[in-house]
């Protein structure tokens, strides 16, 4: 669990060294300035000690063997933990060493592991700035039966409490760590060891078992609930094998996109050029300039060439960010409105001094699932205008009522209605007030395209 709190980034190390002797000379030179300091200077006090207590739905036994499977770590931590190499293993002690990355920098790191089976586990770093950091963590069994405990899922017989405490010795490039705010470190404490508890509660359910291990292995990530869903029913209906799975997933653009930490460059590693491609792409699509994550993560997947030019384009388009500021820009809303009037010959939808008038023919439902679903490739410009226009114009000859209401005389009966509620009444539903849009005022107006 250290080798997530103990980043190893050197640029990171520098600035809170940076930081630590800016502080001090800050404090010797307002202290030089007065005669007399009215109260005593207090520096911080590092943090030494870091708990966390976890309860989670799997029996004591289980739950041990998962926590100390060394081996298994880079599957858990694939991000983090590259691999695992045991050097010497005697009777309950295990000593490994580690090779971690953070922030793009690897490292390794040399650690003692002690197990007394079921209730103890005991981690601890023996060289480098770290040595003398410890893990210790104690595992109790509580039957559900017996004590009702509210984050225990009662339905199942045991639950296990897992408490851990670290404590931290750092010295040299990494003592500048133990001043961190230790809600800082709590929170990088908990986040390591919820995800150790999150692939524990997979370990009874063996379809999503299989497509969890094979997003770690391929994605290097847990497999979320949409992957659980659509994978499993797969699966357990035998319409796809193990393999298939991976096939898929290798091919994914997720996969395709994936950049791993030892691939990533720094920015001054890029060429102009393609700083230069990137930071035009996000002016023109993003309308800001490239900032340095975004060289950093397209910079390194251009030049390692796990993606094209045009990739880059569609990536940035498909980007949440991208999708966002496309979303209330009606430009291409507009040209499918003028291309479906022009093939289906007729006077709506269109807007008029910014209202939306429809022809009360068009199922409204079926119309805006065809607008919603082309203005979205039209926007990350996965089609072209001339490609709706063929699609809407084969529509047409092969089912041409498709977004058009089959009941015609109810539609009559609904203008009659609205005839009789609404004309002559507008008074009461809109304001008299100047330059009021009272075509706005209700539905109906823009539904009858009634000009008031």
């Amino acid at each position: 669990m250290e080798l997530k709190i103990q980043k190893t980034d050197k640029i990171i190390i520098i600035f809170y060294i940076f930081l630590a002797i800016s502080l001090t000379v800050g404090i010797i030179y307002i202290a030089s300035t007065f005669d007399t300091i009215e109260q005593s200077i207090r520096f911080p006090q590092p943090v030494t000690n870091v708990q966390n207590t976890v309860y989670i739905d799997v029996n004591q036994e289980e739950a041990f063997l998962i926590m100390t499977d060394i081996k298994n770590y880079p599957k858990v931590l694939p991000r983090n933990i590259i691999s695992v190499n045991i050097i010497n293993e005697i009777d309950n002690t295990v000593l490994a060493e580690y090779e971690v990355i953070e922030h793009g920098i690897r490292t390794k790191l040399l650690v003692e592991h002690t197990m007394y089976p079921y209730d103890k586990y005991i981690v601890e770093v023996v060289d480098g700035d770290a040595k003398g950091t410890k893990l210790m963590q104690d595992f109790t069994t509580f039957n559900t039966e017996i004590e009702k405990l509210p984050e225990c899922d009662q339905s199942f017989d045991e639950c296990t409490k897992i408490d851990s405490r670290v404590e931290l010795d750092l010295k040299g490039l990494l003592s500048p760590f133990s001043y961190l705010p230790k809600r800082n470190l709590e929170h990088a404490s908990n986040t390591v060891i919820q995800t150790f508890t999150d692939y524990m509660q997979l370990s009874d359910d063996k379809t999503r078992k299989i497509i969890d291990d094979l997003y770690r292995e391929i994605l290097l990530r847990p497999a979320d609930q949409e992957a659980f869903v659509y994978w499993g029913s797969l699966l357990d209906s035998g319409a796809i094998t193990v393999e298939e799975i991976r096939t898929e997933i290798l091919n994914s653009n997720e996969k395709k996109y994936l950049l791993l930490s030892q691939e990533s460059k720094k920015v001054e590693e890029l060429d102009d050029e393609t700083k230069k491609i990137i930071d035009d792409l996000y002016r023109e699509i993003l309308l800001r300039p490239a900032d340095q994550e975004a060289f950093v993560y397209w910079g390194s997947l251009l030049e390692s060439e796990k993606i094209t030019k045009l990739e880059l384009r569609k990536g940035i388009l498909k980007s949440q960010e991208g999708v966002a500021l496309k979303r209330y820009n009606v430009e291409n809303t507009e040209l499918i409105y003028d291309v479906f009037n022009v093939i289906y010959e007729t006077s709506g939808p269109h807007y008029e001094e910014g209202v939306l008038l429809f022809d009360p023919r068009i199922d409204k439902n079926e119309f805006h699932k065809m607008v919603n679903k082309n203005k979205y490739l039209l926007d990350i410009e996965e089609i072209t205008l001339d490609e709706v226009r063929l699609e809407l114009e084969q529509l047409k000859e092969t089912d041409m009522g498709i977004f058009f209401i089959d009941d015609l005389e109810s539609v009559h009966e609904q203008f009659l209605d609205w005839q009789k509620r609404f004309v002559d009444k507008t008074h009461d539903f809109c304001p008299e007030e100047e330059g009021f849009d009272k075509a706005q005022c209700f539905c109906y107006a823009c539904k009858w395209n009634i000009d008031w």
